[in-house]
C-alpha cells in the first residue's frame, strides 16, 4: 500500500479505486464542478474519468440505469498541469504572461480556446468539424488550435477579438454530438496550478466556472467536469457572476468511516499478496464473494465488519480498555479537520506510516497479540507529530 494513499502507477490505478455510491452523480449532465479537500480524491476520479473508460468503473450497473439519457460518453482532458495530457496546454509561466497584458475578464476566449482545440484534436478528421473548422477560423488559426494549443499567441488574439466564430463553431460541434448521441465531457484538474501568482490563479478559475455556468445548458453534448479543491472554492477572491446559484451544479466529495475503511479493505485486498487476502477474508462480510475483472477484490458494506476488521488489526480499544476509545473510530476522529471532514489521503497514510513504523522498530513484532497486525502505540503517535489532516 502506497504510503502516500495513492495509486500512482496506470497498472495498478483501477485496483486500487474504491467506487463510492455518490460517484454516479457524474453521470449527471448538470453537475460539472466536483469540489473536495485536499486528499479527497479528485485527481484519482480526473484520471479514472479520462484514461480508464470514463463512468465504467465508476457506476454500477443499477445505477447507470437511472441515467438512461446519457448514451455513449467520452472523457477527454481539458485541462492538466501535469503528465503527458499538459503539453497540450499553456505553461504557468505563459497564463502569467497572459494577464500582464490581458483583463481578467477576457479569459473566456481562453476557455473557450483550449475546448476548441479539445474539439479539433480529437474529432478535426471527422468532415463535418473539419468544414465548421474551415467555415470559422482561418487556417493560421485552425493549425494553432489544432496542433499547438499550448502556444497560445498562435490564436489567442483571433479568438479574443472574434468570439462570435469560436461560439458558432462550439454550437455546431454541439449539434453535430448530439446528431452521433454522443456526450463529449471535458474534464479539468490542477487548476491551481495554472499560473505562479496565487492572486493570478483566481482570475482563470473564476472564468473557467462562469464560461460553463453560461454554457452549461446551451450545450446538450458538450459538458465538462471540474475538479477543484474546496479551499479555493470558498475563498472569498473567487467571487463570481452568479456564483449563488451554482448549488445545482456541484457536487462535493465527502467521505465516512465506512467508505475509508472500504478503501483500507480495498487496498490490502489487491497488493498482489495472498496471506493479507486470506487475513481479509477470515472476517465474514468483510471481501464480496466474487472478484471483479477490473476493480479487483471489493469491500462489502457491513460497518459491523469493519469493527471487527479494526478489532482484528488493532484490538478492540486503543489501550487495554475503553478509556482511550475504540480503535474503529479512533482513526476517523483525529483525522478530522476542523469542519469534521476527514480524507483517505490522511486515513491511508496512518496506517501506512505506522505500519513502516513498526516495521523499524523489530521489538514491537514481538508485543502483538493473536494476529494482530498494528500496535495502537504506533497509530497513537502519529497524531502527536504526523500532520494527518493534510
Amino acid at each position: 500500500m502506497s504510503a502516500d494513499g495513492a495509486g500512482e502507477d496506470e497498472d495498478n490505478l483501477l485496483q486500487n479505486f474504491l467506487p463510492l455510491r455518490d460517484y454516479s452523480r457524474l453521470a449527471d449532465k448538470r453537475i460539472f464542478l466536483i469540489t473536495g479537500g485536499r486528499g479527497s480524491g479528485k485527481t484519482e476520479l480526473f484520471r479514472i474519468l479520462t484514461s480508464c473508460g470514463g463512468l465504467d468503473h465508476v457506476m454500477s450497473q443499477k445505477d447507470r440505469r437511472r441515467y438512461t439519457n446519457l448514451g455513449e460518453s467520452v472523457f477527454f482532458v481539458g485541462y492538466a498541469a501535469r503528465g503527458p495530457e499538459a503539453k497540450a496546454f499553456p505553461t504557468s509561466n505563459v497564463c502569467d504572461d497572459l494577464l500582464k497584458n490581458e483583463k481578467p475578464d477576457h479569459l473566456g476566449s481562453f476557455w473557450g480556446g483550449l475546448l476548441c482545440s479539445v474539439i479539433l484534436r480529437e474529432y478535426g478528421g471527422e468532415d463535418r468539424i473539419r468544414q465548421l473548422a474551415d467555415q470559422y477560423f482561418a487556417p493560421s488559426v485552425k493549425e494553432g488550435l489544432q496542433k499547438n494549443s499550448s502556444e497560445i499567441s498562435k490564436w489567442w488574439k483571433a479568438l479574443d477579438s472574434e468570439k462570435e466564430k469560436w461560439e458558432s463553431f462550439l454550437d455546431k460541434a454541439d449539434s453535430f454530438f448530439k446528431e452521433k448521441d454522443l456526450c463529449v465531457f471535458l474534464v479539468y484538474d490542477e487548476l491551481d496550478r495554472i499560473c505562479g501568482n496565487y492572486e493570478d490563479l483566481f482570475a482563470f478559475i473564476r472564468s473557467l466556472l462562469d464560461f460553463w455556468y453560461r454554457h452549461n445548458s446551451r450545450y446538450t453534448n458538450l459538458k465538462a467536469k471540474i475538479f477543484l479543491r474546496s479551499d479555493l472554492y470558498n475563498a472569498k477572491s473567487l467571487r463570481f457572476v452568479d456564483a449563488s446559484k451554482m448549488g445545482a451544479y456541484r457536487f462535493e466529495l465527502n467521505w465516512n468511516k465506512v467508505a475509508l475503511y472500504r478503501l483500507l479493505v480495498k487496498r490490502l485486498a489487491n497488493l498482489g499478496i495472498e496471506d493479507p487476502v486470506s487475513y481479509l477474508k477470515d472476517v465474514p462480510e468483510l471481501l464480496q464473494a466474487e472478484k471483479n475483472p477490473a476493480l479487483g477484490y471489493l469491500p462489502g458494506n457491513s460497518e459491523k465488519a469493519f469493527e471487527a476488521f479494526a478489532a482484528k488489526m488493532i484490538g478492540k480499544y486503543m489501550g487495554s480498555n475503553a478509556k482511550r476509545g475504540e480503535s474503529y473510530t479512533w482513526v476517523p476522529n483525529h483525522i478530522q479537520d476542523a469542519n469534521g471532514e476527514m480524507a483517505p489521503r490522511a486515513f491511508l497514510k496512518c496506517f501506512a506510516f505506522a505500519a513502516e513504523d513498526m516495521l523499524s522498530h523489530g521489538d514491537d513484532i514481538s508485543k502483538l497479540e493473536a494476529d494482530r497486525l498494528l500496535l495502537p502505540t504506533r497509530l497513537q503517535g502519529l497524531s502527536q507529530g504526523f500532520p494527518v489532516t493534510e
